[in-house]
């Protein structure tokens, strides 16, 4: 599946050895797929070798190829998603939002939320 996004956080990379003594390493990230005043996004890891092929910037825009898998574990599901491949689409944003900062709001907008 392939789907233009503007990366908004990058976690630290993560990583560890697993049971058949090999390395691994993993990075998090969210992406915001539809701006505006409810924007719409997810969250997507990439592994190994593909943090530094990759390498994706916070702030930047990307069409991003994912990989969505889901599996059944004690009759509740699970969804992986997983970046393949990214092409950079620049950063049209100089100051891209960070988890922290909440857009402006002007002091007459009445507080309507969609639910």
């Amino acid at each position: 599946m392939r789907i233009e996004a503007l990366i908004t956080y990058v976690s630290d990379e993560a990583s560890g050895i697993n049971s058949q003594a090999k390395s691994w390493r993993r990075r998090d990230y969210v992406a915001e797929y539809e701006p505006g005043q409810y924007p719409k996004g997810f969250a997507f890891s990439v592994f190994n070798d593909s943090i530094d092929r990759l390498n994706l910037q916070f702030g930047a825009r990307y069409a991003l190829t994912i990989d969505l898998t889901t599996r059944s574990y004690n009759g509740r599901y699970f969804t992986d998603i997983r970046c393949a491949d990214a092409e950079s689409l620049g950063n049209p944003d100089p100051a891209p939002r960070t988890a922290t900062e909440a857009p402006a709001k002007a002091e007459s907008e009445p507080e309507d939320l969609p639910f």
